[in-house]
């Protein structure tokens, strides 16, 4: 399990290679790929596979073949292959043959209405119909045609078959078709669909035959019967339109070139989503050889563009083109000045940069304390960002870069970090290669309150007893480093850090582990200090992603005493592409906070058993935040005690201009 482990985590960080803009039948080989079917892989270590790379069925397998959508009328069909297995007379359905026919090739090819070139693995005789068995080394059995010539004019054809399921563990099945070109050995297409234990037909309309095509076919959990196989061309109305090129032209305009069509009068375009079951995002019509269809892709996600003609004749079959979409840079949004500004935020404003997906609002808040003992949050943090992320696909959060993307407050570097499941980890399984892991605060004035903070989290172990170092960073020197004991239990540690000064940065890394390496997990990461008046602290940035078209952002964010914010905006389509960062625009509530004629001088705040008691004497307005900003309630007060009910957590509770921070 350790193994497994580590196996999986140092799996994420490296990089895969993928194909781009790759067409139906322009296979490359994409090595970040699973792995392929037992079925390939029996047939790759075959004389007839040898000519093929596991590479070329993996990016086939991935990107699927593209399969004529609805009905057209006016097709016309020419039979090239046949096969009723009605020289398969040895044993009976339920009862196959125990001889396996494809051991024999001379055997084999004399039992197949065109004969020779055919092979397959694990196929038996069940009277007048095929029977592939089950090996749980070589996977399911299979057949493969010899090539035919399936160009006919336009180089579609079209399957047929039937078949059922024999297995008692494999009821539901896919039979996987597998079109292979042996005069270049490259694959063409694959393509499946579903059966069970009734007999079903099965069709497959498919495009790219070639002059050598042969087809390889299989339950993927064997076991199964195949009966009336079937091969033809298939001649449609109008010839299948070619995609010269698809180019993404902005955030949602992607622009699909054709080449004309003898007939068309116009040309229905629509898109595929691979990662969400092939569904349309877009559809369009043109009259001319280029359309648009307004989508907006997202980063490194594999779509299907396919277009059919259309004309007084007919339809045509679907041309079709597969890969990536992504711009080749991303413009710079304009940032705008400031709207709705009042004492609980604002709205942020920019005009849209070029391509960009989505908007990456960054808003720095720079504080005032307004009394002595002022309890602060610098940092509060649970990486719900990251729930989503499991031990099979482990998040990259940083090899050794910026960690923005994942933590609700900006500046933090990561050195190997990963998450897992809601929670940040961190490893020293890298240290002999100079990557020591580790998590580091931006620079901040550390130095408030006379320079002591308090630093708390949920923390375990993944492989033994770690020791976890938290410190203060003067440049490289560690400052009041504290160690926590780390075991595969759970467990929460609150620690104080002294002497923090201005331009100080914090750091967490693992102090000791076990020898070959260990994992350090943490959730709940929270720094609190406590201010004096006039205190000043700017708190990192908080990003806010915001997707296309919204050209404005509501911020929510209380503004106290001689508070104020900055923010910028930066065109983004994904981590890699991305737009410089913008100018700051600066936010300060000038009609709110600074005219407050009731001040809230005499408020008080205590804690209930349900939430807190406001004593309000001079009826200011009153506002309640959650420590990241978001509005509870606001209103204006009556009377001079209110309740207000919350749940547990931190919050900042505003009395005119007076501020309370409350932990129930």
């Amino acid at each position: 399990m350790r193994k497994h482990y580590f196996t999986i985590l140092a799996t994420a960080f490296m990089l895969s290679v993928t194909s781009v803009g790759a067409s139906a039948g322009d296979v490359k080989t994409d090595k970040g790929t699973a792995t392929l079917p037992k079925a390939v892989l029996s047939f790759l270590n075959s004389n007839s596979g040898k000519a093929y790379s596991a590479g070329q069925f993996a990016s086939a397998l991935k990107s699927k073949a593209a399969g004529a959508e609805g009905e057209t009328n006016n097709l016309k069909y020419e039979t090239v292959l046949t096969e009723d297995f009605s020289k398969w007379t040895a044993g009976a359905e339920g009862a196959p043959d125990a001889l396996d026919l494809s051991d024999d090739s001379v055997s084999l090819q004399q039992h197949m209405n065109l004969q020779g070139g055919w092979m397959g693995l694990y196929a038996y005789q069940a009277g007048g119909m095929a029977y592939f068995g089950y090996d749980g080394e070589h996977g399911p059995g299979f057949l493969k045609t010899p090539p035919i010539d399936l160009r006919g004019k336009q180089g579609v054809y079209r399957i047929k078959m039937r078949a059922r399921t024999a297995s008692n563990t494999n009821e539901n099945q896919m039979l996987q078709i597998w079109s292979l070109n042996e005069g270049t050995s490259t694959i063409i297409n694959a393509q499946g669909q579903p059966f069970g234990k009734e007999w079903t037909d099965l069709e497959w309309i498919l495009s790219g035959g070639a002059e050598q095509t042969s087809i390889m076919f299989y339950g993927n959990g064997g076991n199964i019967y195949v009966d009336d196989f079937t091969v033809e061309t298939v001649t449609y109305p109008l010839n299948t339109p070619k995609i010269s090129s698809v180019s993404l032209d902005d955030a949602n305009v992607v622009t699909v070139k054709l080449q004309p069509v003898d007939g068309a009068t116009s040309y229905y375009l629509y898109a595929e989503d691979s990662d969400d079951d092939d569904k349309v995002v877009a559809e369009a019509t043109t009259t001319s050889t280029e359309g648009v269809l307004n989508f907006v892709p997202k980063d490194k996600v594999y779509y299907r563009i396919k277009a059919i003609a259309k004309g007084a004749e007919g339809e045509s079959y679907e041309g079709s083109w597969w890969g990536q979409l992504a711009p080749k840079k991303v413009g710079a949004p304009k940032p705008l000045a400031a709207s709705n500004i009042s004492d609980n935020g604002f709205t942020a404003n920019w005009e849209k940069g070029a391509n960009a997906a989505q908007t990456i609002v960054a808003v720095t808040q720079k504080h005032v304390a307004t009394a002595d003992g002022e309890s602060f949050v610098i940092f509060d943090d649970d990486f719900s960002s990251l729930d989503d992320a499991t031990e099979q696909k482990p998040v990259v959060v940083a090899q050794m870069g910026y960690c923005d993307k994942y933590f609700k407050r900006g500046g933090w570097y990561g050195d190997i970090v990963a998450g897992l499941a809601g929670t940040i980890g961190i490893t020293n399984a890298y240290a002999k290669y100079g990557l020591a892991g580790s998590l580091t605060s931006p620079a901040m004035n550390y130095g408030i309150g006379g320079g002591k903070i308090t630093v708390s989290a949920k923390v375990k172990s993944y492989v033994d007893d770690a020791v976890l170092s938290v410190a203060f960073m003067d440049g490289s020197t560690k400052v009041d480093e504290k160690t926590i004991d780390v075991s595969k239990a759970e467990s929460t540690f609150s620690v104080d850090l002294n002497g923090g000064k201005d331009g100080y940065k914090l750091c967490l890394s693992i102090k000791d582990a076990a020898e070959t390496g260990d994992y350090i997990f943490i959730d709940d990461l929270k720094i609190t200090g406590t201010m004096n008046k006039g205190d000043v602290i700017t708190l990192p940035f908080t990003s806010f992603y915001v997707p296309f078209p919204a050209t404005s952002y509501d911020v929510t964010l209380p503004f106290a005493g001689e508070d104020n914010a900055t923010y910028t905006v930066q065109g983004y389509f994904s981590d890699e592409l991305k737009s410089g960062v913008s100018s700051a625009v600066t936010v300060k509530d000038e009609a709110g906070v600074g005219s407050l004629t009731l001040d809230g001088g005499g408020a008080e705040v205590k804690l209930t058993a349900d939430g807190v008691n406001i004593y309000n004497p001079e009826k200011a307005a009153v506002a309640v935040y959650t420590a990241d900003g978001r509005t509870v309630t606001s209103f204006r007060s009556t009377s001079d005690n209110t309740n207000v009910a919350l749940r547990s957590g931190l919050y900042i509770v505003r009395v005119g201009s007076k501020t309370f921070k409350v932990s129930k």
